[in-house]
């Protein structure tokens, strides 16, 4: 188990790196797919069981694509809104939920370095 979360957290590390160096929203938008690419068939599936089956991932367990400003916000956004709902619930956030959320957070606020007029809008 100790093994799994320091190989997440390595992993976690990498795309962090990467979306904070990249020079456009749309590489910022690559880094994520590739790092909701990564994520097995079952981690999706725990996701999923406690979110209903929502997510960035479809009914077969791929992710859905993200192509710029707006699906990176949306999604950082909609993650942020489902982990208050399931805290409000009463039940502990996941520790994939939460990785995801921090992930979406990032994205948005490197996104927003890139075009903050964006940013701007979403919180309007």
């Amino acid at each position: 188990m100790a093994e799994a979360v320091l190989d997440s957290l390595s992993a976690i590390d990498r795309y962090v790196r990467l979306m904070a160096v990249v020079p456009s929203i749309e590489a910022i938008a690559s880094v994520l797919n590739t790092y909701l690419t990564s994520w097995s068939e079952e981690r999706v599936e725990r996701l999923q069981a406690i979110d209903g089956g929502w997510g960035p991932f479809d009914e077969r367990q791929r992710p859905m694509p993200i192509y710029g400003a707006g699906d990176i916000f949306f999604l950082a956004r909609t993650v942020r809104e489902h982990c208050k709902a399931v805290r409000a619930a009463g039940i502990d956030v996941t520790s994939d939920l939460l990785e995801l959320d921090l992930m979406l957070r990032f994205a948005a606020e490197s996104t927003a370095v890139h075009d903050w007029r964006s940013l701007a809008m979403e919180y309007a």
